[in-house]
């Protein structure tokens, strides 16, 4: 006699731990952001407690464990997620056990002069969380809670997102939330690269981000991949570095011009007084090549450090400003009550972003 089991088939969900992150440059990201902008006056502390809503946009998903650490352990923070390849969402949220938050496709038509458009962003989900019925909406909503409301992911060009909203072309909610307070942008091409469009001088991108950013206290991390492998213990000894090699360079001539851009369109005079108007600064990745590149509206000791006078002066206040931000990344951690050892990732390799890089260099 055959035994039929009449019981649905059980559900599996895959649920991304908001605390297990993976790679090491997300862990450097994270400590050296967080840390930052505590350090110039932000009160994490609140943002936990619900008491105060905190703007964070993140450019490139990824995997997601960056912005899901960040909405798991900011409860008062709502973050704007924007990735330009629909498949890295899809494999996120199906394979990597990223929250089926709302999605938004950003979409590009061509107008009646053949120049080409976007027009207002056209709400979507995906494939699976769709045509999900309604006990499939009860199960995530057990799973995640409130962070599904606090998430939106953007199926969008990241420089396209930021000029439309500097162009008030999104809905009337979202307008009314002017400034963000922290941004992480984590954004390669197919070459390991950041997209140049992500880094020119003039470029749409950083000029409508720098009026999207917090006048007093908005913080920028950026994921930077070195294109100069570390000269050898015989180069720095001997002073003959290999062909193409330029050692006040050392992490690549493209980095350094990405760093002083950064720098020089989101701390221009007018957001405070001559130098003074912020810092920008990169902490080394081990092993991996990467750098974290920060750059704060709400940091001021960028005249001292640049100072070509006062050297001893300069390395003193360097050495204050990173026992500084040690004890603060400490204090961040205990807030946040995470294992994440943020102490260790937040001055390693510390430099301030100095000087700049002519356009010549670059294009060599």
């Amino acid at each position: 006699m055959a035994v039929t089991n009449d019981q649905p088939p059980t559900e599996v969900f895959l649920v991304q731990q908001p605390n297990c992150i993976a790679f090491e440059y997300v862990k450097s990201m994270l400590s050296v952001g967080l840390s930052t902008i505590s350090l110039a006056g932000y009160n994490l502390d609140q943002v936990t407690h619900r008491t105060r809503n905190m703007r964070i946009l993140c450019v490139g998903l990824g995997g997601g464990s960056l912005p899901l650490f960040l909405a798991h352990n900011l409860p008062g923070a709502t973050l704007d997620v924007v990735e330009i390849d629909g498949s890295v969402i899809e494999a996120a949220v199906e394979t990597m056990g990223f929250p089926p938050c709302e999605i938004h496709r950003l979409q590009a038509n061509v107008s009646s002069h053949g120049l080409e458009t976007r027009n207002q962003i056209r709400s979507n989900v995906p494939g699976g969380h769709l045509n999900a019925g309604h006990e499939y909406a009860i199960n995530q909503e057990v799973l995640w809670g409130g962070l599904l409301n606090r998430v939106t992911v953007y199926e969008a060009d990241g420089e396209h997102f930021v000029e439309d909203l500097v162009q008030k072309r999104f809905n009337e909610e979202r307008l009314s939330r002017q400034y963000y307070d922290l941004v992480f942008v984590d954004a390669f091409d197919g070459e390991d690269v950041v997209p140049t469009k992500l880094w020119t001088r003039d470029g749409a991108f950083l000029k409508n981000l720098n009026k999207l950013l917090h006048p007093k206290h908005g913080t920028v991390v950026v994921n930077l991949h070195t294109d100069s492998p570390p000269p050898s213990i015989l180069e720095k000894v001997t002073g003959q570095y290999r062909s193409g090699f330029d050692p006040s360079l050392s992490q690549g001539r493209k980095i350094q011009e990405a760093c002083c851009t950064y720098r020089d369109v989101l701390l221009p005079p007018e957001t405070g007084t001559g130098p003074t108007a912020g810092l920008a600064f990169t902490v080394a990745v081990p092993s991996q090549g990467n750098i974290s590149l920060v750059v704060s509206r709400g940091l001021s000791i960028q005249s001292h450090l640049d100072s070509q006078s006062q050297n001893q002066q300069s390395a003193q206040e360097k050495q204050m400003f990173v026992e500084k931000l040690q004890a603060e990344s400490k204090y961040v951690q205990k807030v946040l009550n995470t294992r994440l050892d943020f102490f260790k990732r937040v001055s390693r390799g510390f430099q301030v972003v100095q000087g700049r890089v002519s356009p010549a260099k670059v294009l060599q």
